[in-house]
């Protein structure tokens, strides 16, 4: 395909298969090699998957809790010109409602602040307000259910997969007052004033009378012979004193070495 397809382009939605183990719960084991037609025809296609943020899993097959099996299903590839065009790209899990699947939003924008912002599958109006709703309701439905936030990269998963430093990106932080932080040039601002205040604090006044509460033990005289400066002929003899065997840095050199030189 992306030998007919020239430019950037980005493609969405549910591939109906998993690329780890890690990404199902429930069921039957998953096996490797079910996943690698669809990693391949992303290597051939010059294709990467973007990390996500929220749930772990977008697809639940609504069974009874026994026999409920939890996957992740839907996804977002994109090509190496869409990156060029939009370097910075993010990927949201947002709660289900009426659906086995989770709507997926995804958000693209550039230094120059273009954006896309576009919702893949049922996305309501106040999305915030119903989303911790329902989360909340279906963290109580998955008593053994870990949704962890985050992708989790295996070295399997590396292995077949480039531009593995898009992974690595901060698209969203969260500051103090609960707002979330957003684009590489507000973040940047963010963690700036973050630091500034916390290097900037008045720091207590420190009583230096509490230091002659402590007993003096070392005698001047011998602080003097401590932090005298030795003689070229007692390192020698230092030396010459130590097993040949033995290595005095790091450099790896025994002490037969110095002793010859």
């Amino acid at each position: 395909m992306n030998n007919f397809i020239d430019g950037p382009w980005c493609m969405g939605g549910e591939f109906n298969v998993i690329m780890d183990p890690d990404e199902k719960l429930g069921g039957r084991p998953h096996r490797t090699h079910k996943s690698m037609y669809f990693i391949t025809c992303m290597e051939d296609s010059d294709l990467s998957a973007i990390g996500f943020s929220g749930p772990r899993y977008t697809w639940c097959n609504n069974f009874p809790h026994s026999k409920r099996v939890w996957k992740r299903l839907d996804r977002i590839l994109i090509n190496d010109e869409w990156t060029q065009l939009f370097p910075h790209n993010s990927v949201r899990h947002l709660s289900r409602s009426g659906s086995d699947h989770r709507p997926v939003l995804l958000k693209c924008y550039n230094d120059q602040g273009s954006s896309i912002e576009t919702n893949i599958g049922d996305a309501f109006e106040h999305v915030q307000t119903w989303e911790a709703k329902i989360q909340t309701l279906e963290s109580l439905d998955m008593e053994q259910n870990d949704e962890q936030d985050g992708d989790k990269n295996t070295k399997y998963f590396h292995s077949v997969l480039k531009n593995r430093s898009r992974r690595l990106q901060i698209y969203r932080i969260k500051i103090q007052k609960g707002k979330w932080i957003q684009k590489e040039n507000n973040i940047n601002k963010a963690i700036v004033k973050y630091f500034k205040r916390q290097f900037n604090l008045n720091h207590p006044e420190v009583d230096n009378n509490m230091l002659n509460q402590i007993p003096m033990i070392i005698t001047d005289a011998e602080n003097d012979t401590l932090t005298k400066v030795p003689q070229e002929d007692e390192i020698k003899q230092g030396v010459f004193n130590m097993n040949i065997d033995i290595s005095i840095g790091p450099d790896g050199f025994n002490d037969m070495f110095f002793k010859f030189c």
